[in-house]
């Protein structure tokens, strides 16, 4: 995915973490758990001159059915909190 995003001269990236999305390219807990996962992270998107814009962590909360999934907002706030030693900021 950033492969392509690279080749077509995009610069920035959002993620999605989770709820109506399965995250398949964010494993959330791993990244907030290890910090050479988080590294690993980072240096995917910073080896191809890429920008992490946004962790997307939506879903449709008022729907009777749908929701059933954890919903993720909590985990994507302290991982991208600067704040945070899980930092999606990267300064």
């Amino acid at each position: 995915m950033l492969d392509a995003a690279q080749g077509l001269g995009i610069q920035g990236i959002e993620v999605n973490s989770g709820n109506w999305s399965s995250a398949p390219h964010l494993a959330l807990d791993d990244l907030m758990a290890r910090p050479e996962a988080r590294q690993t992270f980072k240096d995917a998107f910073a080896d191809r001159g890429l920008e992490l814009i946004a962790l997307n962590a939506n879903g449709n909360q008022l729907h009777p059915t749908d929701g059933e999934r954890p919903i993720p907002r909590s985990s994507t706030t302290r991982f991208a909190s600067p704040a945070c030693s899980a930092s999606a900021r990267f300064a």
